[in-house]
């Protein structure tokens, strides 16, 4: 008997039309903008970092998707303010997170090895969450909680390695934290200190029982990895899993998937070399180090900042693949994600120092324009609005 229809399969559908480049819109000018992420579908929130060659303290923004701004007023005294991010449910609770440093006072021990240098003070990397109504016309942070610090040491500017990035897990029960090594050497790899480390907290700063080294004698109970330099991008993929993009020091930035209690080798093991270095001065991960090699890495460096997975509509053929700021390449990077490992599928071009990059919720990308030599003499930064253009 004949089959009433046909049982041949269906054509698999089109492939979204290839996006060869963006354009981009100047939305607003800022001294030293570091972060920022879209609190409604035209509020954002923005953090300016300050000048940290003089620990000037740095400022909160909520801005307008059409290019207004409004101070955020009720930030603690700080030495720099780094990465701002919405808690997960935002819409119910009002409930911002903000990375900055938080300065020592006088009786606070000098550590680190710039600790002889008394023109600045010792400052560690705080986190905190608060209230943050952007319906007012005068924001204000409210209820003001500190829930997680790192060690507080003097710094040395010419390097500082904050890293201070920071992600929900996707079901929002877990805040992820990055702890930059700050220009440090010795205790990379112990578990005594966050420096150099990745941390997994609650929300509220508490932490989980079941993190890696809860039980493991004089640890840190909140580190989930370790072996980082300066991680400067963290993101959770569609299928769930963690990847962050880091800094290496002359060479070797790297892309790495984070994996609970994983050593990633810093200072002992990178794909590049120290600065000045006349030779390759650190061994380069090799197979059966004991560390977690890359997924992938850049050599010559690119400076990567800034990560998030495309997952709307206007940029249709980005669905699902990663995209990265580069400082050093002057570039917006487009990463692909697959069992066979990681590529770079597309480098473009832009002119420009991408500092960070962000997801709006209507589908546009956004990213912030580091400012050319620093907050004294290159200049504003931007922050833009990225549009596709279509074509092979």
């Amino acid at each position: 008997m004949t089959p009433p229809f046909s049982s041949a399969p269906s054509p698999p559908p089109p492939s979204p039309t290839p996006i060869a480049s963006v354009t981009a819109s100047t939305v607003a000018t800022f001294d030293t903008a570091w972060s920022m992420d879209f609190l409604t579908a035209d509020r954002i929130l923005v953090a300016e970092r300050g000048d940290v060659s003089v620990q000037e303290p740095g400022k909160l923004w909520v801005l307008t998707t059409s290019g207004q701004r409004t101070q955020v007023s009720g930030m603690p005294e700080n030495t720099g303010i780094y990465y701002v991010l919405r808690s997960p449910n935002y819409p119910t609770t009002g409930l911002v997170y903000i990375s900055y440093f938080e300065p020592g006072g006088p009786d606070e021990p000098r550590r680190g090895r710039n600790a002889a240098d008394t023109q600045f003070k010792p400052e560690g990397l705080t986190v905190l969450r608060a209230k943050l109504d952007v319906s007012r016309s005068s924001p204000a942070l409210s209820d003001i909680q500190v829930i997680w610090r790192q060690e507080k040491i003097v710094p040395i500017p010419t390097g500082r390695q904050i890293s201070a990035y920071m992600a929900f897990s996707p079901d929002g029960q877990f805040l992820f934290i990055c702890g930059g090594a700050r220009d440090e050497f010795v205790g990379m790899q112990n578990l005594d200190n966050a420096l150099g480390k990745t941390l997994r907290i609650f929300p509220d700063g508490t932490i989980p029982a079941d993190n890696p080294f809860v039980r493991t004698a004089g640890a840190r109970p909140d580190i989930w990895t370790l072996g980082h330099r300066n991680v400067y991008g963290i993101a959770f993929s569609p299928d769930g899993k963690l990847w962050q993009t880091e800094h290496g020091p002359e060479g070797g930035d790297e892309v790495n998937l984070i994996e609970a209690s994983s050593n990633y080798g810093w200072p002992l093991a990178s794909n590049g070399r120290n600065y000045g270095a006349s030779s390759d001065d650190i061994p380069d991960h090799a197979q059966g180090d004991g560390f977690a090699s890359p997924r992938y890495t850049w050599v010559p460096s690119v400076a990567p900042a800034g990560m998030f997975f495309y997952r709307g509509n206007r940029f249709p053929a980005w669905k699902g693949d990663a995209i990265i700021g580069g400082l050093k390449s002057r570039s917006l990077l487009r990463l692909r994600f697959s069992s066979g490992g990681v590529e770079v599928a597309q480098e473009i071009q832009m002119g420009m120092r991408i500092r960070h990059v962000s997801e709006a919720p209507d589908g546009s990308i956004w990213a912030i324009e580091d400012f050319p030599i620093g907050p004294n003499g290159g200049g504003l930064g931007r922050i833009i609005k990225l549009d596709p253009v279509f074509g092979s």
